[in-house]
């Protein structure tokens, strides 16, 4: 009862985090969380919502052509190279 409580609660905030982070197709992360929630109810056929939300995600996952929708910019640190500690006397 104990792990298919926190399977649950580890895949809903999976799909919260897909959600707001728009990564994966909005419905996808929904379906996520949503099979998140009934499969906390221990019943026979309660996972299959969650496993279709997996493999879509899943899915989307290894189909994509590019990355990301926005090119990547490298992060630009004006003191790279510096050491974190002031030279003392």
């Amino acid at each position: 009862m104990l792990t298919c409580l926190l399977l649950s609660i580890g895949f809903f905030l999976l799909g919260l985090a897909a959600y707001r982070a728009r990564v994966y197709p909005v419905w996808a992360a929904r379906v996520l969380m949503i099979g998140a929630v009934i499969n906390a109810v221990p019943l026979p056929g309660t996972s299959l919502v969650l496993a279709v939300g997996l493999v879509w995600v899943g899915f989307v996952l290894f189909s994509r052509q590019a990355p990301l929708d926005r090119p990547a910019t490298p992060a630009h640190d004006e003191n790279l190279g510096e050491s974190p500690f002031p030279d003392v006397g």
